[in-house]
């Protein structure tokens, strides 16, 4: 095996959003986000590049600051003309209303990832934000799926092996 990781919902399998706004800008909301919960190895096992900033790590856990991925769909729609990395993403938030069962802490954007398809192969990408599965909160949890298990291994096939018959 080369990598595992784990995450709520997997691509082109359903959905899974809440409503999320940039901090401090309520004209920069989304009601229903797709929102996933991940593993630090989830990029990687899923060889989705890094655009900019970083992925989440064994460190990114309750204790430390809250973070977020964004993917580029996300950045191109909320950061046009700059940056998000540095910036707060909070989910349960939508234009500046609070919604007390789902309301997360302020998250800082650490990296922006490469798009990936909800549920659908033929329709365009979803602005979608990852948070580490190690920081979720509880109110996240109670909103989210299950974990599913995703796994990239590497496969010798024995050359004494017969295909046919």
């Amino acid at each position: 095996m080369r990598s595992a990781a784990a995450i709520n919902v997997l691509p082109l399998t359903s959905w899974s959003n809440l409503p999320t706004q940039r901090a401090g800008h309520a004209e920069q909301s989304i009601g229903g986000m797709e929102v996933r919960l991940i593993t630090p190895a989830y990029f990687e096992t899923m060889q989705i590049p890094v655009i900019r900033g970083r992925s989440f790590t064994g460190s990114d856990r309750n204790a430390t600051p809250p973070v977020i991925v964004v993917n580029e769909t996300l950045a191109r729609r909320w950061w046009p003309r700059g940056n998000a990395i540095g910036d707060q993403i909070v989910i349960g938030q939508f234009q500046g209303r609070d919604f007390p069962d789902i309301r997360d802490v302020a998250r800082e954007v650490v990296g922006i990832v490469a798009d990936t398809k909800t549920a659908f192969l033929k329709k365009p990408p979803l602005p979608t934000v990852y948070v580490p599965a190690a920081q979720v909160s509880d109110q996240t949890a109670r909103s989210t799926d299950a974990m599913a298990w995703v796994v990239r291994a590497t496969f010798r096939l024995d050359a004494r092996m017969s295909c046919g018959g």
